[in-house]
């Protein structure tokens, strides 16, 4: 692909793209679609040379279409067919045509349709490949962290990112329809006593002082409340320097969250209705993933169901609600339970 740059009193102007840009996706072409002329821009997922024929499975983020070059397709056509290879990035143009009854493929979802291609434009090429993507064989984590960009690609790793943007929009629109507000906290902070120790920052215009990345937004939430903000939530970026364990990592995300003059109940009653009646436009969505069922059968379960196994807290003073979510391991529930700082008190600066 070639793009032309000029650049007049530093403000950068880019002419259009020297390509054929897709008029569709990988995974809309339907019979409906019989005898449109599409292009369509992917990456070469499959590529089957039958002599005079070739397939092509050409793969984007929304699907995958096979793209058809027949026999009677002019040389040049034919020639960049054979030179294609895997994961070769190419821009197709072509009809759509319906499938003769014995090939529709019922496990595509474009299984009953295919693009006879007339044209078909190489926007940028690629060298035999590490691992294959999608192939069904188990490759090593390492491999494929070295190679990420290529990881990506794979269906596993979209459903997942997926599945993770429909939850936190579903969040964000669950929250949002009752008031709260999602503000964003400052990242570069003074270190204050938390749960692990701190990443700091080394300050450039104060030489020996430091900023600390945010173990949770603590205390800025409490400034907000303090303010009259009333309700506020943010997914938050949280930084802490602790030992690697099955659920814990030096960089995460959680949903942080506080209210103003609420009660117990009101905080039980509201995260509860998040994980097991959301009513943002991503709950069907959300609802037909294996992963986010399990998460709401898990929620919906009597603890006698649930694993690791729950029991009530030996204290009569403790309500039904904070037996649901006591364990072995404590009696009080996990929002009311904070570990000892092990923060150093001699941060420099």
């Amino acid at each position: 692909m070639t793009i032309l740059c000029n650049c007049i009193d530093k403000d950068y102007m880019m002419s259009e793209e020297l390509f054929s840009q897709r008029t569709t996706t990988c995974g809309a072409l339907t019979k409906a679609d019989d005898g449109s002329r599409v292009v369509l821009n992917g990456w070469v997922h499959r590529n089957r040379n039958h002599g005079s024929v070739h397939f092509i499975n050409l793969r984007d983020r929304y699907g995958i279409t096979q793209v058809v070059v027949d026999d009677d397709a002019p040389q040049e056509l034919e020639a960049v067919a054979t030179s294609l290879r895997l994961e070769f990035c190419i821009a197709v143009t072509g009809v759509v045509r319906c499938r003769p009854d014995s090939m529709i493929n019922p496990e595509m979802a474009t299984g009953e349709i295919e693009v006879k291609a007339e044209r078909i434009e190489i926007l940028s090429t690629c060298p035999p490949l590490p691992f294959q993507i999608d192939d069904g064989t188990k490759t090593k984590e390492d491999l494929r962290l070295k190679y990420r960009y290529l990881d990506l690609r794979s269906q596993g790793m979209q459903q997942r990112l997926k599945l993770r943007h429909d939850f936190i929009l579903s969040i964000r629109n669950y929250l949002s329809a009752r008031d709260f507000w999602e503000i964003e906290t400052p990242t570069m902070i003074k270190s204050t006593p938390e749960g692990a120790r701190d990443f700091l920052v080394p300050s450039r215009l104060y030489p020996g002082k430091f900023y600390a990345l945010p173990q949770s937004p603590q205390l800025f939430k409490q400034i907000l409340m303090v303010g009259g903000m009333d309700k506020y939530f943010q997914i938050a970026r949280c930084y802490r320097d602790e030992d690697a364990r099955g659920d814990r990592q030096l960089e995460f995300t959680q949903l942080d969250l506080e209210m103003s003059f609420v009660k117990r109940d009101d905080v039980l009653t509201l995260m509860e209705g998040l994980f097991t009646a959301p009513t943002s436009p991503t709950s069907a969505s959300l609802s037909s993933s294996s992963t986010w069922s399990t998460w709401q059968l898990a929620a919906a379960s009597p603890p006698s169901a649930r694993s690791p196994p729950m029991v009530a807290p030996s204290r009569r003073s403790a309500p039904p609600r904070a037996r649901r979510w006591s364990s072995a391991a404590s009696t009080s529930p996990p929002w009311r339970r904070r570990p000892r700082s092990t923060a150093p008190t001699d941060w420099p600066g």
